[in-house]
């Protein structure tokens, strides 16, 4: 298999490739010698550097989650954090307006953030519980 970059991008040298002209080459990477014509001159060793060099972007963070999967993770991993929530909710008539209200959770509205705000939960601890969810 050989690899040419093309934006930033590895990109393996297709089964059937058309070049800049229009025909298409049936079994192009099959070739070296056509791949090569055609720019795709990076070894499977080299694009194993290449990899190396630039390796894959982490998965975006995730900022939402259904209210079911917050608290089976704080009932695994943050007891104490769903005991203050159980509280704050006997206790607070909008928390329970709030919660009776939406089907998903988002860390990024303001009326999620004004009620990990009131129960003490700062953004590190919001962090490690939406990374566990």
């Amino acid at each position: 298999m050989q690899y040419k970059i093309e934006n930033d991008t590895l990109i393996p040298a297709p089964v059937n490739f058309r070049t800049p002209d229009g025909k298409w080459i049936i079994n192009f990477n099959q070739s070296p010698a056509l791949m090569n014509r055609y720019g795709f001159t990076l070894t499977e060793a080299d694009a194993e550097e290449w990899r190396k060099a630039h390796p894959a972007p982490p998965p975006p963070a995730r900022t939402t989650c259904t209210k079911y999967e917050l608290v089976t993770c704080l009932q695994t991993h943050f007891p104490e954090l769903l005991a203050r929530l159980r509280e704050a909710y006997t206790e607070n008539s909008d928390l329970q307006f709030y919660w009776n209200a939406i089907i998903e959770l988002d860390r990024e509205n303001s009326d999620f953030q004004a009620i990990t705000d009131k129960l003490g939960i700062s953004e590190s601890e919001l962090d490690e519980i939406f990374s566990k969810i």
